[in-house]
């Protein structure tokens, strides 16, 4: 148990989490689709469904290369990013709020369906 009380306590699980929002270079594209937030006070919670930063083309052009290659083209989703700000914190951004970042800007043209049909 001692390990699952690391895992659970944050102390291993933490680090996973980090890397898998930020990266190794701490920065990052993330695919977080969903977010359920819980409240303490009312016992309430809400889900909230995050929208891909891909524009309509970008859909449309992914969807006639799925066709013709006959699998799905990877990333599946892209939400927004993340970057560990510092040792304790992560930030995590959605629509445009990451779309006005200029190194997210620039992951996402890395990341383009349209760089793939250049090739």
């Amino acid at each position: 148990t001692g390990w699952i009380d690391n895992f659970e306590g944050g102390r291993k699980g933490n680090r996973q989490i980090e890397m898998r929002l930020c990266g190794k270079k701490g920065f990052d594209l993330h695919d977080i689709c969903y977010l359920y937030i819980e409240y303490d006070v009312d016992g309430k919670s809400d889900k909230v469904e995050i929208p891909d930063l891909r524009s309509k083309e970008e859909f449309e052009a992914i969807a006639k290369y799925e066709d013709r290659m006959c699998h799905e083209f990877a990333p599946y989703f892209l939400g927004g990013f993340a970057e560990k700000i510092d040792k304790d914190t992560i930030l995590i951004t959605f629509g445009k709020t990451a779309l006005a970042d200029e190194r997210c800007q620039k992951e996402l043209k890395r990341l383009s369906i349209f760089n793939l049909e250049k090739d």
